[in-house]
């Protein structure tokens, strides 16, 4: 009825509703069936093979999961312990002139410390780079948004045909070209 709780209290009209289906979920029986519709054309015929490729896509989810995890907690500690602090009304000043209209000094002062964050990190990956001379080459960072993409947002589906990969790593290499 999309009405609000109180209104629900104080509703007092007749309501009719025409039941246009009725839907139940029956467990699955673990047979070749079942392997195939999950997991198409992988040639799974046995619940070992089953819980082995289960195993395999869970440990690879979990693994970026933790990845990301471990890159978010290191650098965020990492920019705690810097021990190195900012001239803030000097760093405020810059964004506000270097964002040329597109934040103004309200919006820097309530954020500021997001800003704050994000240029020490910068300084510490700068003299990370510069110490022990990475070096990151254009194909570098395109493999690293592809990678990046298509474990995100799309990752490999087991009933892809090989046409429909190809065409998903090609649709990633252009985002990839794109995002450089």
């Amino acid at each position: 009825l999309k009405i609000s709780k109180e209104e629900a209290e104080e509703f007092k009209s007749d309501v009719k509703f025409t039941v246009s289906s009725i839907n139940r979920v029956e467990l699955a029986q673990l047979d070749e069936v079942f392997f195939e519709n999950a997991y198409r054309g992988q040639d799974i015929k046995t619940i070992e093979q089953f819980r082995e490729r289960a195993i395999k896509d869970l440990s690879g989810t979990y693994s970026r999961e933790a990845e990301r995890y471990f890159l978010n907690e290191a650098s965020t500690r990492l920019v705690e312990n810097s021990g190195f602090e900012l001239p803030d009304e000097f760093m405020k000043k810059w964004l506000i002139a270097n964002n040329e209209g597109k934040v103004d000094a309200e919006k820097i002062e309530k954020e500021y410390d997001s800003y704050k964050n994000s240029l020490k990190w910068q300084l510490i990956e700068n003299n990370i780079i510069e110490k022990y001379s990475v070096d990151i080459s254009q194909q570098d960072l395109k493999d690293y948004y592809i990678n990046f993409v298509l474990s995100n947002y799309f990752p490999l589906q087991g009933n892809e045909t090989p046409e429909q990969e190809t065409e998903r790593i090609n649709t990633m290499d252009k985002i990839a070209n794109d995002m450089l």
